[in-house]
């Protein structure tokens, strides 16, 4: 069981998250990785970009089956006045149900099916969205300021059921 009471996957000592409840950064590598099944999903929280060092963050890949699956304190900041960061949530399940937050986001990937199901995403600042086939069923948008790009629900049920909470240019 992971911090918020999801289910994942048996800890191993290859995941990102080793304990229930660790705090995972980027520590000023400007990349967090959860690349195996539930690598992060026992975590309390994951953070990119928010360090002593001042170094914004470039991405944080999830691409692996229910990796980041249920943690609720998500948060990723890119570059101020630069491309930002890139979220990519590209496998099944890889962020359903969770919180992710986040600042100067280019580029929010929601690619694998149910990748991003029932999450909500907070972004300022942010560039778009991509949610392909069934990846953000019910989810909740909310993003109070961006700087342009698109939302792309194209695919398939992609965004079937989700709330769009969106101001300025997108």
């Amino acid at each position: 069981t992971g911090h918020w009471g999801q289910q994942c996957l048996a800890i191993t000592l290859d995941m990102t998250c080793t304990s229930v409840g660790q705090i995972v950064s980027d520590a000023g590598t400007g990349t967090v990785e959860c690349s195996i099944p539930s690598s992060c999903c026992a975590c309390q929280q994951v953070f990119c970009g928010y360090n002593p060092s001042g170094r914004y963050c470039d991405n944080i890949k999830v691409g692996a089956p229910n990796a980041l699956y249920g943690v609720k304190q998500v948060a990723i900041k890119g570059e101020v006045g630069g491309s930002g960061a890139v979220m990519d949530c590209g496998a099944r399940g890889s962020c359903a149900d969770t919180y992710i937050m986040g600042e100067w986001v280019n580029t929010m990937i929601c690619g694998g099916p149910d990748s991003c199901r029932g999450s909500i995403l907070e972004f300022k600042q942010s560039n778009g969205l991509i949610c392909n086939t069934r990846a953000c069923i019910s989810t909740t948008f909310n993003f109070p300021s961006n700087r342009g790009g698109a939302i792309s629900c194209d695919a398939p049920e992609a965004c079937m059921n989700s709330v769009m909470n969106v101001a300025g240019n997108i």
